[in-house]
Order: structure tokens, then C-alpha cells, then sequence
């Protein structure tokens, strides 16, 4: 069961270890990312064309540094998660080991009690035997008057009984000695042996807390790294939002460019239609004729420039449309980032 749990422990480990590797591969990638998102909106601010186009792309980019600011301070709170779970599971691994090694330990003095107690079992075998022999001995000689040889002394049959039966009841009082003490000894290996169990069984229910709190850090690093994929999607989002502005911008500054060379355009048709009325009034002087028809030449040029006019003012409003709807755009995102961060 021991070694299951650390198989366990040591599987929780190495995921968590590689979770963690990927975490900060991923927060590296997005700060990167983030970084270069910031060179372009310099690179944007510095192509500005007039004050007030940079004035917009600045207060844009602002929006975005700030944006960018939340995931930043979002990509650090999660480092500092991690290096938090790290130092806690470390701290787990250590104690998890350290379980394991008394664990250790208590298992080999547990197999020495064990070892004892079989000797002692044993021990306690070989002396009850010597005590039936030693009994069956006292018996025959007691009961058959004999007596063991002596190289210096011949006792006679009542002194062997006699001796016998000292020597029977001394070895009974030794048995009963070592019987009570070897009792004693089993009781208290005994003891020891349900001390050393209940120690054990304390200690793997450590170890399956451990294993708990490990499996919770597991889910934190997981709802850590949803967290992290999260703030990626949107920093993605955000880009997309500010190349579609950009796009937007780029579109509204071409008509603009294009409303201002067509009115530069116009000016100087009807800079040049003056000039023709001009010498048609000059030239009306010399008959009435002639300054009636250059008055209805200049006539019918006045309603081309008039309808040219309206074609121009149309265009111009047109332009000034988009180049609004360009803005509202830009402040229709500015207020939704607002209201997303909550700042006032």
C-alpha cells in the first residue's frame, strides 16, 4: 500500500511539474505577444499624418496599454500563484518523504519486534521442553531410586530422591521465571507491535491527506491554466478589435484623401469657369449678341458648377458620415472596454 501511494505521489508530482512548465511557456508567449502589439501601436502613432489623427491613435493606444496592463498585472498574479503552489507542494513533497521515511523506519522496527517475538516464542517453546524433560527426569528418579554417576561421590536411593526433587522444584521456579518474564516480554513487544501499527496507520492516513492536498493543487494549476488561457483569448480578441479599428481608420483617412483632392479638383474648375465668364463678359461688349449668348454659356456653366457643387457637398457629406461613424466606433469600444474593467 506504501509503495502505491508513492507511485501516486510521484505521478501527481511529475504532472504537476509539467503543468507548470506549460504555464509559464504560455505566459511567456503571451507577454511576447503583448510587447509586440506595443511596437505597432507605436509604429501607428509615429505614421500619423495630422495632430488630430495622432491625438486619436494616442488616446486609442492608451486604451490598449491599459488593457494590456490588466493581463499583465493578470499574467503576474499567476505567476505568483505558481510560485506559491510550487513552494507549498514542495513543502508537500518534503513531508510526504519524510512520512515515508519514519514509515520506513517504523516498518523495520516492527519486523525486528516481530523477530523477537519469534525468538522469544521460540526461547518459551525450548523452555517448556526442558521443563518436561526436566520433570520426566525428577519422576524417574523418584520413582526408581536412580541416581547419576559422579566421579567423586555414590549417594544412596533416598538422597538421589531427595536431590532429584530439590532439583525439580529449582528448575520448576526457573521455568516459572523465565514463563512469567517471557509473558511479560510477548506483552509488551505486543504493545509495542499495536503502538507501532496505530503509528503506521496515522501516518498513511497523513500520506492520503497529502495525496488529497496534492490532487487540490492539481485542480488549482488546472483552473490556473483556464484562467490563463482565458486572458490569451482575450488579448486575441483585443487584437482583432484594434486591427478591424485600424482598418476602419485607414479606410476613413483614403476617403478623406480622396474627398480632398476632389474638392481641390473642383475649386479649380470653378476657378477656371470664372476665368471663361470673365472673358465672355469681356467679350460681350463688342455686340449684344454675343453678351447674351456668353450669358447663357455662363448661365448653363453656373448649373454645372451648381450641380457639380451639390455632387461635392454630397461627397463631403459622405466623407464626414464615415469619418463619424469611424469615431463612435472607436468611442463605442472605448466604453465597452470601460464597462468591461469597471473603471469610471
Amino acid at each position: 500500500m506504501a509503495e502505491t501511494m508513492d507511485v501516486d505521489s510521484s505521478e501527481l508530482l511529475t504532472r504537476y511539474g509539467r503543468e507548470i512548465d506549460r504555464l509559464k511557456k504560455q505566459i511567456s508567449e503571451v507577454l511576447a505577444e503583448n510587447e509586440e502589439l506595443h511596437k505597432d501601436r507605436q509604429r501607428l502613432i509615429e505614421a500619423g499624418r495630422t495632430k488630430e489623427d495622432w491625438e486619436e491613435l494616442q488616446e486609442l493606444t492608451n486604451t490598449l496599454v491599459q488593457e494590456n496592463k490588466l493581463l499583465i498585472g493578470k499574467d503576474e498574479a499567476n505567476q505568483t500563484e505558481i510560485q506559491r503552489m510550487e513552494k507549498k507542494m514542495q513543502k508537500q513533497r518534503e513531508e510526504i518523504q519524510q512520512l515515508q521515511e519514519e514509515k520506513g523506519q517504523q516498518d523495520i522496527h516492527a519486523q525486528r519486534v516481530a523477530l523477537e517475538l519469534s525468538r522469544l516464542r521460540d526461547e518459551n517453546s525450548r523452555l517448556q521442553r526442558e521443563n518436561a524433560r526436566i520433570r520426566a527426569d525428577a519422576q524417574v528418579r523418584g520413582g526408581t531410586g536412580y541416581a547419576p554417576p559422579s566421579d567423586q561421590y555414590q549417594h544412596s536411593d533416598t538422597e538421589s530422591a531427595g536431590v532429584a526433587s530439590r532439583d525439580g522444584d529449582h528448575h520448576d521456579r526457573i521455568i516459572q521465571d523465565l514463563t512469567n518474564e517471557h509473558v511479560r516480554e510477548v506483552s509488551r513487544l505486543r504493545d509495542t507491535i499495536q503502538q507501532l501499527q496505530g503509528a503506521v496507520n496515522q501516518k498513511e492516513r497523513h500520506i492520503v491527506q497529502m495525496q488529497s492536498k496534492v490532487q487540490e493543487a492539481t485542480a488549482l494549476v488546472t483552473a490556473l491554466r483556464d484562467r490563463l488561457d482565458a486572458v490569451h483569448q482575450e488579448k486575441r480578441r483585443l487584437s482583432e478589435r484594434l486591427a478591424q479599428v485600424e482598418l476602419n481608420y485607414e479606410a476613413a483617412l483614403q476617403e478623406r484623401a480622396q474627398y480632398l483632392a476632389h474638392l481641390d479638383s473642383a475649386i479649380k474648375i470653378a476657378e477656371h469657369r470664372k476665368h471663361e465668364l470673365a472673358s465672355l463678359m469681356a467679350a460681350s461688349e463688342v455686340s449684344k449678341a454675343e453678351r447674351d449668348r456668353a450669358l447663357m454659356e455662363a448661365a448653363r456653366r453656373d448649373a454645372q458648377l451648381d450641380a457639380i457643387s451639390r455632387q461635392l457637398e454630397a461627397e463631403q457629406q459622405q466623407a464626414r458620415q464615415q469619418l463619424l461613424d469611424a469615431v463612435d466606433m472607436v468611442r463605442l469600444q472605448r466604453s465597452n472596454y470601460k464597462r468591461m474593467t469597471g473603471k469610471p
